[in-house]
Formats: structure tokens, C-alpha cells, sequence
């Protein structure tokens, strides 16, 4: 029996299958949130407009709708700078993040000399880090996907390794009798079960890399998302604030979205095959 053929053999005993809904399932997921998101935006609204609540302290969110409409052209600019900042650093830490995992995996003495340490490191608070990266990397555009990506990585490689470890051990014994290579175990065997894992590490890394440069772009920049939000609250324009952290969710939704097709796409190549 060939190692193809323990690969199919695995397929058949660990499927990698979501969830099927009819069409008032999927009606359902989509309608109820946001339907609740309709109620809280109306409540909020009549809560600024019953309360006269002043639009310095909580703009209502029609007003924080005008801003995005009569200032798009001033707010698209630095939305732009952002996501695009945002997914180079997403793919930085995401490819760092396999790397480490892989070579971890594959090498026990990398394991023990750089595991260890990988995990000391993420005890520091990182926030604390980010001037660092300035001092390193200057104030441009690297400092930033630097630090999106020190926030992202860890993830991407701790579930990697799980992911990889979790291969039946049965199948990987049974490959080994029929003298597969450790290669060919890690490519047919390992790397199929850790897909998952990584497509799951891989969405917490979007919102992490989102948060890194934002985090960048609040302590030295001229241009982003998190620049206009330190501007419009030296000017205490809180709907602008509101508008830009709007644009800021959107943008990251949007990025989830195109890491759950791709791992769609994946999943149903592989169940395929």
C-alpha cells in the first residue's frame, strides 16, 4: 500500500465536513444579528434624540452615517492606507507563523531552542513593545506591518503545531511500516488535519494585525485609519471617531470574509480529491 493510498485512508476516517442548513437555517443566521444590530442602532438613535445627548459625547449613529457620507472622499484615503497595511501584515505573520510551526514540527532541536522562547515572549505585553518598533524600523510603513505581524504570528503558530501533532497515530505508524519518508507523512498525513487549525489561527491573526497597525499608525503616522482618529479627537469630533472605527470593522469583516472563502474553497478542494 503506497502512502497515497494511507492518505485516502485517512481522509475516509477523519472528514472535514461544516455544517449543512436548508434555506431557513441560513436565512435564520443572517437575519437575527442583524435584525439586533437595527434594534440596538434605533435605540441608540432615540436615545441621543429623546435625551438631547450632546453629539460630542455619543453622536447619534445618523450622524455618524452623514460624516461617512459628506466626508468619504477625506476618510477613503486613509481607509485605504490601513487595509492595505493590514493584509501585508496579516500575510507576514501568517507565513512566519507556518514557518515556525513547520520547522518546529519537523526539527525537535529547533523545538527545544526556539519554542521555548517563542512562548516567554508572548507573556510581554506587547502594546509595550510597539515604541520599540519605531526605534527599530523608523517611522514608515515597516514599523507597522513589523508590529501587526509580532501580533499576529503566535497564533498561526501554535494552532499550526496542534493541527500537526493531531495526525491519527495509527496512520502515521502504519505510513512508517510501509517506509514513507517523514516528508511524505508530514505533507499527506499532517498538513491535511492541520487545515483547519490553520484557517482558524489564521482569522484570529486578521484582527490582531489590525489591532497591530492601528496601534502603529495611533503612536506615528500621517496617513491610516488610526491617525484620523487621534486627529478627530484632538478636535473632539466624535463622529468622525465613530466613522472611522466603523470603517475599521468593516475592513476587518471583510478580511474574515476572504479568509472563510478561502478556507472554504480549500476544505472542499481537499474533500474532493
Amino acid at each position: 500500500m503506497s502512502i497515497e493510498k494511507v492518505a485516502a485512508l485517512r481522509q475516509n476516517r477523519i472528514v472535514l465536513t461544516t455544517p449543512v442548513f436548508d434555506g431557513w437555517d441560513r436565512l435564520r443566521r443572517v437575519a437575527a444579528p442583524a435584525a439586533t444590530a437595527i434594534c440596538a442602532l434605533l435605540l441608540w438613535e432615540f436615545v441621543c434624540r429623546f435625551f438631547e445627548v450632546s453629539k460630542a459625547t455619543a453622536p447619534a449613529p445618523s450622524d455618524v452615517a452623514s460624516v461617512l457620507y459628506r466626508g468619504y472622499d477625506v476618510i477613503l484615503p486613509h481607509a485605504a492606507a490601513t487595509l492595505r497595511e493590514v493584509v501585508f501584515g496579516f500575510f507576514c505573520a501568517t507565513t512566519l507563523g507556518l514557518t515556525l510551526a513547520f520547522l518546529i514540527t519537523l526539527y525537535k532541536p529547533i523545538k527545544e531552542a526556539v519554542f521555548p522562547n517563542l512562548v516567554l515572549l508572548q507573556f510581554t505585553p506587547k502594546i509595550a513593545l510597539a515604541p520599540l518598533f519605531i526605534v527599530w524600523f523608523g517611522i514608515e510603513t515597516e514599523s507597522r506591518v513589523a508590529f501587526a505581524t509580532f501580533m499576529g504570528f503566535f497564533p498561526v503558530m501554535i494552532s499550526t503545531i496542534t493541527g500537526l501533532s493531531t495526525a491519527p497515530s495509527h496512520l502515521v505508524r502504519f505510513a512508517q511500516s510501509l517506509r514513507a519518508t517523514p516528508w511524505q507523512i508530514f505533507t499527506t498525513l499532517r498538513v491535511p488535519t492541520a487545515l483547519p487549525y490553520i484557517f482558524s489561527s489564521s482569522k484570529i491573526a486578521v484582527s490582531l494585525s489590525l489591532i497591530g497597525i492601528v496601534v502603529g499608525e495611533f503612536i506615528t503616522s500621517q496617513r491610516g485609519l488610526g491617525y484620523l482618529i487621534l486627529f478627530a479627537s484632538s478636535k473632539a469630533d466624535t463622529a468622525l471617531i465613530f466613522a472611522a472605527v466603523v470603517c475599521l470593522s468593516t475592513g476587518g469583516m471583510l478580511l474574515f470574509g476572504v479568509v472563510t472563502a478561502v478556507e472554504k474553497i480549500v476544505l472542499r478542494k481537499y474533500r474532493s480529491s
